[in-house]
């Protein structure tokens, strides 16, 4: 393992994860076109249920009892972190730009820790309130384009509120995965709760449906959310999994960064976005408060570098 660990290529793996969810915003975007936020939920967790099924079916079907009794908590979960998370942020991707959606939506980190104070009660130190501060004016700066002085006669655009709205949900959904990871460790965990995503986003599909025109059934529709369901759903979970295992959580979380990188520079080369001047000023105001927030404090006990905690976090 220490072989493994020394070699340039292990850093590959974190690589590709953020690359896979950056490239998410892309075909997402792409995809509204032809199906609604919650239908194209629904697709995406669906087929990824279905690739995830037969490595979970076998421990699912020796303890479901113990699963059983935790259907509240799998629920809960499922409809936070998955049908209703990734619906949001696919409706907020429909009334702002990619760009933005990308930025605002690595703010998570920063919320996570605010509502961690709020649920689990756990103390913020220094660089924590500083990281807030620092990130919380880059928010501004994004949405007042640069205005902040103006911010109070803004009307702020809808996309960019539910996509803050959708950086809750995910701290929440977070935040319970810490207090249930030692019932639902790794795979397993992670495959009852999109289980549950799939089946809580079903209602908000057909009600979506029965009032926006779908099209579905293109080789290319079903080519993209193929896509969505494999690649930045499935894999980039197993390769954010290998690189904590081998990397560590400290070494490992700084990648989390790239996302909005890769989906920014997808955004520019495929979909013809400009990036603003404010954009790049803000987005560079909240990627640093969340490196503060994330530094360790002197004083501070460091988790340990090959801690092997259960990452389910979701990203897209």
């Amino acid at each position: 393992m220490k072989a493994i660990e020394k070699t340039p290529y292990v850093y590959g793996i974190p690589l590709l994860a953020t690359l896979l969810w950056g490239s998410n915003f892309l075909v997402g975007k792409n995809m509204l076109h032809n199906l609604p936020p919650f239908t194209l939920t629904f697709m995406r967790w669906g087929f990824a249920f279905l690739i995830l099924l037969p490595f979970i079916w076998k421990p699912l079907r020796e303890n479901y009892k113990t699963y059983l009794a935790l259907w509240k908590e799998i629920l809960l979960m499922g409809f936070l972190g998955i049908g209703l998370f990734t619906g949001l942020v696919y409706w907020g991707m429909e009334h702002t730009s990619t760009v933005n959606a990308s930025l605002l939506s690595s703010l998570t980190p920063i919320f996570i820790g605010v509502v961690a104070y709020f649920m689990l009660h756990e103390r913020m130190n220094s660089n924590q309130l500083i990281g807030i501060v620092i990130s919380l004016l880059g928010v501004f700066w994004i949405v007042s384009k640069g205005q902040i002085s103006s911010l109070a006669d803004m009307k702020l655009n809808s996309g960019d509120i539910v996509m803050l709205c959708s950086n809750l949900l995910m701290a929440i959904y977070s935040v319970m995965l810490r207090k249930t990871s030692d019932r639902l460790p790794g795979l397993i965990g992670f495959g009852l709760i999109v289980g549950a995503g799939v089946l809580t986003s079903f209602p908000m599909m057909l009600v979506e449906v029965s009032v926006r025109s779908v099209t579905l059934w293109e080789w290319s529709n079903l080519w993209s959310v193929m896509y969505l369901a494999i690649f930045p759903s499935v894999i980039s979970f197993f390769c954010w999994s290998k690189s904590v295992h081998l990397l560590g959580p400290t070494k490992a979380s700084p990648f989390m960064n790239l996302v909005p990188v890769f989906a920014t520079i997808f955004a520019v080369l495929f979909l013809g976005e400009q990036v603003m001047t404010a954009q790049l000023i803000g987005g560079m105001f909240v990627l640093i408060g969340v490196y503060w927030s994330s530094r360790p404090k002197k004083g501070f006990i460091p988790i340990p570098e090959h801690s092997e905690l259960p990452m389910q976090e979701v990203k897209l």
